[in-house]
């Protein structure tokens, strides 16, 4: 009979989703997404179509949007139904394989090999030079991310805040690192992380880097100093610690869990926006054509743009493991295969667009058995009693760090938001062009009218080397592109670098020159012979 009501209540939570998602599209994505693209919604909201626009300006118009929100719907209630499906599995009969999943138990070595992991990435990625170079850009660069106070970034900013924060943050991460008290430097390196690696995120682009402060969160409220530590040496216990329990698993398994979030959501919008044609069309052809754009022209070895079936199995591969890989966590037999199918995806994009998710990749170790490989090197360690606190407090502890980073994750990835110290990772979503719209300087003397020197900043090793890298020099166009009001301040960070290397070479000043910004559409074309650009408007002009 409970079988019975189990599977009643399934269908009517079916039933649901349908009916909800079709009021949804009558009642409140119609009406929403016709504000957002007259720009009369929230800017938020503004923004999010606009982007999408600027992928086929001419197509995407108001009567396609219209046509296409109840394709949308249909995809968002089947995506619906296979996350119910999910949920229903896991949690019926009492939530076995769910409680199985937290409470399977891990050695202390596992936990220890994750703390040194992470802190050795993030001292290699040296945030402190990222915080230098950007902070030199000036106050003018600045584009706070959704939710941030603009007063309060300028205040973080400031060069002798930042470098004190630099000084602690490098030393609470080497204590960490080598873990001498351990806990004590997680909790600084969490604290002063938070605004370290947050600055870079302040100018233009959000890199995805969420996940490694997400760790040094979980870490600092772990027993993650038992193994591999200073501390272990001074407490006498055994540095390949192989002792188990449910404090060593838990902290481990919600990263796992974040992970799979961080997966999830670019498949699902790559599902709702594009459908079958994200994988069965030219889309990740073109997709690869900008991101060899933004490499100066590199492409690989091997050109898999020019073989359909090739990039449009990848394409299915690559939305296969992100809507499966946090679903296949709580099933061991499936786990492993989606493991490495996650690995081998990162290796092909990085291959093939050199898009670096190395800090996700290094994170791996978490799901090997490190108890196991030991065990079965015949490996000695000590038992060694686990000190601890009340099951109560531990499990409360996490309760709360863990509701606090997946709900973090469950906001950001349902609602498509970018900023610190939640995002949404990279969806790649729409259906990609074969144009891009990025920017074109031009200065014009006053007095002959000539051009006196122009340039495509996105195409400049100049401007991407005061931006770090490319892709935070065309996230930070696109801010430009797509904001309402044309900030002049903008505008004036790429006039400076611009007049400073062309103007200035040529013994011009600025005073009988004009500089202009026009809107363009770059061609994407691999061949350089074959790419060309288009003048869109005039975006603004320097007098």
């Amino acid at each position: 009979m409970s079988k019975i009501r189990s599977y009643i209540s399934f269908f009517l939570i079916i039933v649901s989703i349908i009916i909800l998602g079709k009021l949804t599209q009558n009642f409140v994505l119609a009406p929403v997404i016709e504000s957002a693209f007259k720009e009369e919604s929230f800017d938020y909201l503004n923004k999010i179509i606009a982007q999408h626009r600027l992928k086929a300006p001419d197509e995407r118009t108001l009567s396609f949007y219209q046509h296409e929100i109840p394709r949308y719907i249909n995809r968002l209630i089947l995506l619906g139904i296979y996350v119910c499906t999910f949920l229903w599995v896991i949690l019926k009969n009492n939530a076995k394989i769910f409680k199985d999943f937290f409470l399977e138990e891990r050695s202390a070595l596992s936990l220890g090999i994750l703390r040194i992991v992470t802190l050795s990435l993030i001292l290699y990625i040296n945030f402190p030079a990222s915080v230098n170079n950007l902070i030199a850009l000036g106050s003018g660069a600045i584009v706070p991310p959704l939710g941030w106070n603009t007063d309060l970034i300028f205040f973080i900013t400031q060069p002798a805040f930042a470098y004190s924060l630099n000084i602690f943050f490098i030393i609470f991460c080497l204590g960490s690192l080598f873990g001498l008290y351990t806990r004590t430097m997680l909790i600084g390196a969490t604290i002063t992380g938070f605004f370290v690696m947050g600055i870079p995120q302040f100018y233009g682009k959000i890199d995805h880097y969420h996940l490694l402060w997400h760790v040094l969160l979980i870490l600092s409220m772990s027993r993650a100093g038992d193994s591999l530590s200073i501390d272990a040496w001074k407490r006498q216990l055994p540095q390949i610690n192989l002792n188990t329990s449910i404090y060593y698993g838990v902290p481990l398994k919600i990263v796992m869990i974040l992970i799979g979030l961080g997966y999830f959501f670019p498949g699902f919008w790559k599902f709702v926006f594009s459908g079958f044609d994200w994988i069965f069309s030219n889309n990740l052809q073109l997709k690869m054509h900008s991101k060899w754009l933004d490499l100066g022209g590199w492409t690989p070895a091997f050109r898999i743009d020019q073989y359909p079936l090739l990039y449009q199995a990848g394409a299915l591969f690559t939305v296969a493991v992100e809507l499966g890989f946090i679903f296949a966590l709580f099933f061991k037999k499936v786990r492993s295969i989606f493991v490495l199918a996650a690995f081998g995806f990162h290796l092909m994009v990085y291959y093939f667009m050199k898009i670096p998710f190395f800090s996700t990749m290094a994170l791996f170790v978490i799901f090997i058995n490190w108890q196991k490989i030991f065990t079965s090197a015949s490996y000695s360690s000590k038992k060694a009693s686990i000190p601890k606190k009340s099951d109560s407090f531990f499990f409360r502890k996490f309760t709360w760090v863990g509701t606090f980073l997946i709900t973090g994750y469950l906001i950001s990835g349902s609602l498509l938001i970018n900023s610190w110290p939640f995002a949404v990772y990279p969806t790649f979503a729409s259906i990609e062009s074969d144009t891009v719209p990025t920017l074109y300087i031009e200065a014009i003397n006053e007095k002959s009218g000539h051009v006196e020197a122009s340039t495509i900043p996105l195409l400049n090793d100049t401007f991407t080397d005061q931006f770090s890298s490319t892709s935070r020099l065309r996230g930070y166009i696109r801010e430009i592109i797509n904001s309402q009001n044309q900030n002049s301040a903008y505008f004036g960070t790429l006039e400076k670098i611009f007049s400073k290397e062309y103007l200035s070479e040529n013994n011009q000043t600025t005073d009988s020159i004009n500089i202009h910004f026009y809107q363009i559409r770059l061609n994407t074309n691999p061949d350089p012979k074959q790419r060309s650009f288009t003048k869109e408007k005039l975006l603004y002009t320097s007098k």
